[in-house]
């Protein structure tokens, strides 16, 4: 990943431990796919549920989806970040952005 934005300057790491909003993000989505996918998995095969399918199906989603969806939480963060914590950053001469 670049250390600052090529267009703008924005350093994306503003500090230790900055990525630990992205981590809440990505875990929030994958707990709530995976809750989506088994409670799906459940209505469908009623009553007749076949539970190591349905495990083996849940724990393959839980694995792999985060892996994948941890870049779009990045960005995700940053933007959340820029929005509503830090909207100043953004503003020319502050350093952080070139002035035009």
């Amino acid at each position: 990943m670049e250390d600052a934005c090529p267009k703008c300057g924005l350093h994306f790491e503003q500090e230790e431990g900055y990525w630990t909003g992205a981590l809440t993000i990505n875990t929030m989505v994958s707990l709530t796919l995976f809750a989506v996918i088994i409670g799906v998995f459940v209505a469908v095969t009623w009553p007749d549920i076949p539970v190591f399918t349905s495990i083996g199906v849940g724990v393959v989603a839980g694995i792999i989806f985060p892996w994948f969806f941890y870049p779009i939480s990045k960005t995700s963060w940053v933007a959340l970040d820029l929005a509503y914590f830090h909207p100043e950053r953004m503003k020319a001469g502050t350093g952080l952005r070139p002035q035009r």
